[in-house]
């Protein structure tokens, strides 16, 4: 299988029929906790990869929810990246429009100027 987003679900959806098989097994509370604490260990790095790879294809990551963070997904009618935990928004930057400056528009000559007053 190649490495990509597919790859990645396919991860996450045989750790979980895993989980379901362990929670399955375990006969006693005792048991219960431990599967809870590999469980909880497993999450957190499955977390930190999939926060890895949306990093890597191009997402900007809200640090909302520590140590991995959350991929923020483009919304097209907000014209942003947003959160969609905590509804942090990063926006597209608005082009900075950079025309010629006054002196430029003298020196050519430009209409606005008037020989007589020099204005």
């Amino acid at each position: 299988m190649p490495f990509g987003p597919d790859y990645f679900v396919a991860i996450n959806a045989s750790i979980a029929k895993v989980e379901k098989k362990l929670y399955e097994k375990a006969k006693t509370p005792q048991q219960r906790h431990e599967i809870d604490e590999l469980v909880s260990e497993l999450k957190a790095e499955i977390a930190k990869a999939n926060s890895a790879f949306a990093q890597s294809v191009g997402f900007p990551i809200c640090h909302c929810k520590p140590p991995a963070g959350v991929p923020m997904a483009w919304k097209e009618n907000e014209s942003a990246h947003v959160c969609p935990e905590c509804g942090h928004r990063k926006e597209k930057p608005k082009p900075i429009r950079v025309g010629p400056s006054r002196f430029v528009n003298r020196r050519r000559g430009s209409d606005d100027w008037d020989i007589f007053t020099g204005k």
